[in-house]
């Protein structure tokens, strides 16, 4: 049907050909919540979080997903708290980073780390983050070597991080650039 075939043309990174088929999947069953959760993603790749948001909300009951869906938004929204209970127990990014932005940078290493998503250049900075919240300033040198070893952009982002403000006149720090 309709949601299947927007889900594959989403996969392939066709949004605006999946939203058609998901505003068709909505048309025919106006109660289609995982059509609903679905044609909140292309909302939300297009910027219009909220109309992604009221469509994710339509879509409660739909399966973890949703929630997962809804926490990013909540992100976005600056409320790291709701943030950390919707994304539940999934092991990603997201739900490290809304683990450190709700205060908790132990539990936002640990998620990374337990993520497939790991090894990317981000999930160092994340863990560098952590680790200058933290006051572990070896922490936060090493995954920062790391994720500029991955992602040399990286570099300018940290210079201008006031995460990293602390760490200013730390040698090991300033030689990282």
């Amino acid at each position: 049907g309709h949601n299947n075939t927007g889900y594959i043309l989403l996969l392939q990174n066709k949004a605006n050909e999946a939203k058609a088929e998901f505003e068709a999947a909505l048309e025919a069953d106006a109660s289609n919540k995982i059509a609903s959760n679905n044609l909140g993603i292309c909302h939300k790749l297009a910027g219009n979080t909220t109309k992604a948001k009221e469509l994710y909300e339509a879509a409660k009951g739909a399966g973890n997903e949703v929630n997962y869906n809804i926490g990013i938004i909540n992100i976005m929204e600056g409320n790291y708290s709701a943030a950390t209970n919707n994304l539940g127990n999934y092991k990603s990014f997201n739900t490290a980073l809304a683990k450190l932005l709700n205060g908790d940078p132990g539990a936002a290493i640990k998620t990374i780390d337990g993520s497939d998503e790991k090894d990317m250049a981000l999930a160092y900075y994340l863990k560098a983050v952590a680790g200058a919240r933290t006051g572990n300033n070896e922490l936060t040198i090493n995954n920062l070597k790391t994720a500029f070893s991955k992602d040399a952009s990286l570099k300018k982002r940290a210079m201008k991080d006031i995460e990293f403000i602390k760490l200013a006149q730390d040698e090991a720090f300033r030689n990282l650039f």
